[in-house]
């Protein structure tokens, strides 16, 4: 291919080269910080499991968090139809 590039085709070519080089190289950083942020969050120790639900409450009076009943209502029983 090299032999059939003109000085014109060169000239044409030269900016699109120079915008294709500048995007392989951000692609290849964004991959990089991929890859590092990967290998972190397997270097790191296991946190403590996430349930769903309610996030703690803190008790005031004695000032320990406590879990609010989960689900609500659990001590009335299932709803009975009448």
């Amino acid at each position: 291919m090299h032999e059939a590039m003109t000085p014109e085709l060169r000239a044409a070519l030269g900016p699109r080269r120079e915008a294709l080089a500048r995007s392989v190289r951000a692609v290849t950083r964004q991959v990089e910080g991929l890859e590092e942020y990967a290998r972190r969050v397997q270097d790191a120790p296991p946190g403590p499991p996430t349930l769903p639900g309610p996030p703690p409450v803190r008790d005031v009076e004695s000032g320990r968090a406590t879990l609010p009943e989960w689900p609500p209502r659990a001590q009335e029983g299932p709803p009975f139809r009448s």
